[in-house]
């Protein structure tokens, strides 16, 4: 039935399947099930992305990165229409210990984007995108694109970080600073022969702070 439901994916020019693990079937491991979509698109003959959302379940990163070209690290990030700060954080830190398995063409994902969804502030909505682009997490817009605001929409197209997560190098990024509780530096290494780093200043107080970490979150390219 797999091969019959991707060949016919094909045949309408999808370019990405996600299999979820819903109703998952007694007597299969996780790693047999998503094979199974895995080799049937490899027969399909079209190229389709194929996303693995098991919600991080039997340690996925161990061996999601055989099988899919992503991965979901974690439970979901908030509740339909809500976002939740809280949530997102926890999503972000999950996703930062299991992402060493993420490589161009193999990503970690911490879940949909939760910019434009009530119940975040816009300085949360701007380190949220920041978090993600350090992270080299998919980049799936959770809000309604029909009617999100200029400020929104401004956060979802800011080339530099858009840049950031886009790299080829597909690297994501790692703490690799603590200075005071609560103001972290991450980095992560970028595709450019002069040894480029994106550099995140992360400020997880809700009080302000000088050298960058003001708005929660500063990203840019050091060399």
């Amino acid at each position: 039935m797999k091969t019959l439901d991707v060949r016919t994916f094909a045949s309408w020019g999808i370019d990405l399947i996600e299999e979820d693990f819903c109703n998952k079937p007694k007597g299969f491991t996780a790693p047999q099930l998503y094979s199974r979509v895995r080799d049937a698109i490899a027969q399909s003959g079209r190229p389709m992305l194929f996303y693995i959302c098991n919600w991080g379940a039997d340690s996925a990163w161990s061996w999601a990165p055989q099988i899919g070209d992503a991965w979901r690290s974690t439970g979901d990030v908030g509740d339909p229409g809500r976002a939740e700060w809280r949530r997102i954080l926890s999503n972000f830190d999950l996703n930062a210990q299991h992402s060493f398995g993420g490589v161009a063409g193999g990503w970690s994902d911490p879940d949909i984007l939760e910019v434009g969804v009530p119940g975040i502030n816009l300085i949360e909505e701007q380190s949220l995108f920041s978090l993600w682009a350090i992270s080299a997490a998919l980049l799936w817009a959770g809000n309604d694109l029909r009617t999100m605001s200029p400020q929104t929409l401004k956060i979802l197209i800011n080339p530099e970080v858009l840049a950031v997560d886009q790299d080829l190098l597909g690297q994501p990024g790692t703490l690799i600073s603590t200075s005071q509780p609560g103001l972290q530096v991450w980095a992560r290494p970028l595709a450019d022969n002069d040894a480029a780093q994106a550099v995140l200043l992360f400020n997880r107080r809700d009080a302000k702070r000088k050298c960058g970490y003001g708005g929660r979150t500063s990203v840019f390219v050091a060399r």
